[in-house]
């Protein structure tokens, strides 16, 4: 029998076929491959342990075996290469969450890859704290401590959710009447939510995107379009926007806030505002968008978009022919003689698609455009900027441009014509992730108020008596009863005239002689608190 040492490096299934083919024709039927595959296919599985961390801490993950030499990733196939090397650090973890680790032949082009193994990172609460509890008399001040585990502590009423009533390692509780359980957690961090606003500089600014920050719920307004002084014609209001946009830790957001360009300008405000060429006595210029940019600083990179109002125009005063007010979907065409929709006169609002056409009857305005406002000309306003500016125009004011929310991005979206006065503004509002220990009980325990002193009264027939008490808090309320009605008397003594049986009075120790009471507030015009 033929005997045949084939080593074939990296031979794929079809040419092993075709071999197998040619020693059939030749009658070789029995004869014996040995075939070496020779580093071409999937690499062994790393083996992997799964590994846990403590809330707002890291953790550490390592691979052994197989090639040495891994790969880690989020999921379980495709996706960016987060590290290599036989560990892998976590960023802080404050879910739980799956880490996923390949091993390769070769970082550079490997052609063995193992499947992947996944490790899954549990999170454990922050370590309880230690609660330490008081015991008072009745209405006296009390004070309960924490102490251990991060130092920063939050107080409840409750054992889970509900409203905070105090931070800090002593707590005072609002009440000292009877007996109550409140509750204790350790925290790395009392101000989790923060507020960051940018008015206008006239430039680009930017921020970027705190550790553990996935959302921002963003409220930004674009900028009011000049006013015509001559005329007391109003530049149109700036467009309003609100959203949550999706982000990512670390990534950085352009900020362009519009601009006012003032009363009786040509030139148009900050970020698109359309200019007025012809004459600032008989119209003027737009108010610039407002709008955020994120993976660039181009006009296709705009996220949220708030329309900046058109300029004030000619004729009609006291605002008859105002500035279209900028927002919305579409922008607010120019006013002429408190008349919109004049295309003769006043240009069109900026939409989602397009700027806004230019009132064309005299020369020569211009229409808006991505991001820009149209210049008005003869004696109408400039197009406020937005998504897509307001056009210009010839007589009256110039119109206002649009708002835009990239639906890719954003969610819980409304948008709102006409609300701002002067320069735009923008601000982002944002949550960033904190770790939470079980909560601890902490008991207040409140014992009654000490039993007044008072004695008893023989007397005659007829007699008139006063009964007094001492002692306890100094405070007293006589009864009838023991238990229930109302009081007969709130003072140290009690007086009866004309006693004619015996009969037995109550009286009990309080903390507080009137603690019922009345506040009146009257119409001031304000605030009152």
């Amino acid at each position: 029998m033929l005997y045949f040492q084939v080593k074939i490096k990296s031979m794929r299934k079809p040419l092993l076929l075709n071999l197998r083919r040619s020693l059939v024709a030749i009658g070789l039927l029995s004869a014996v491959f040995s075939i070496s595959l020779d580093g071409y296919g999937q690499c062994p599985t790393p083996a992997t342990v799964s590994s846990s961390a403590t809330c707002g801490q890291t953790a550490t993950l390592t691979a052994s075996g197989s090639t040495g030499l891994y790969r880690w990733y989020n999921q379980p196939s495709g996706g960016a290469v987060l590290g290599t090397g036989a560990s892998y650090t976590t960023p802080a973890m404050y879910l739980q969450a799956t880490y996923y680790v390949e091993a390769v032949n070769s970082y550079n082009n490997p052609n063995c890859v193992s499947p992947r193994a996944a490790l899954v990172v549990s999170v454990n609460p922050l370590a309880m704290p230690t609660g330490t509890g008081a015991t008072v008399t009745c209405g006296s001040s009390a004070t309960l401590t924490a102490s251990g585990s991060t130092g920063l502590y939050r107080w409840f009423a409750g054992p889970t959710g509900g409203a905070v009533l105090g931070t800090g390692a002593n707590f005072s509780p609002p009440s000292t009447l009877q007996t109550t359980t409140y509750y204790v957690e350790a925290t790395n961090n009392l101000n989790p939510s923060a507020t960051v606003t940018f008015n206008y500089t006239g430039g680009q600014q930017s921020w970027t995107v705190p550790a553990g920050v996935f959302s921002i719920a963003v409220d930004m307004e674009g900028a009011e379009g000049s006013r015509n002084t001559n005329y007391n014609n109003r530049g149109g209001y700036g467009g309003k926007v609100v959203a949550n946009v999706a982000v990512t830790p670390g990534q950085t957001i352009f900020i362009y806030v519009g601009g006012w360009p003032g009363n009786a300008q040509s030139n148009g405000g900050y970020n698109g505002g359309g200019n007025q060429y012809y004459s600032t006595s008989m119209a003027n210029s737009g108010g610039g968008a407002t709008d955020i940019r994120i993976g660039g600083t181009n006009l296709n990179n705009r996220v949220v978009v708030a329309g900046g109002g058109g300029g004030g125009g000619f004729n009609c005063g006291t605002d008859g022919s105002r500035g279209g007010d900028g927002g919305a979907a579409t922008g607010e065409d120019g006013l002429y003689c408190s008349s919109t929709g004049n295309t003769s006169y006043t240009g069109r609002g900026g939409s989602q698609n397009a700027g806004g056409a230019a009132g064309g009857n005299w020369c020569c305005p211009q229409a808006g455009s991505a991001g820009q406002g149209g210049n008005g000309d003869f004696y109408g306003g400039g197009g406020g900027g937005g998504y897509f500016g307001g056009g210009g125009s010839s007589y009256g004011g110039g119109a206002g441009g649009s708002n835009f929310a990239d639906p890719a991005l954003c969610s819980n979206i409304a948008h709102t014509r006409g609300t701002r006065q002067g320069h735009g503004r923008v601000s982002f509002a944002y949550t960033t992730p904190f770790c939470t220990s079980i909560r601890v009980p902490v008991n207040l325990t409140v014992n009654p108020l000490s039993a007044p002193t008072a004695n008893s009264i023989n007397t005659t027939c007829g007699s008139n008596i006063t009964a007094s008490a001492s002692g306890s808090t100094g405070w007293y309320h006589w009864f009838a009863a023991p238990t229930g009605g109302s009081p007969l008397s709130t003072q140290s003594n009690y007086a009866m005239s004309f006693v004619t049986q015996t009969d037995t009075l109550f009286v009990e120790a309080v903390s507080d002689p009137n603690p019922s009471g009345t506040q009146t507030f009257n119409y001031t015009g304000s605030l009152q608190t």
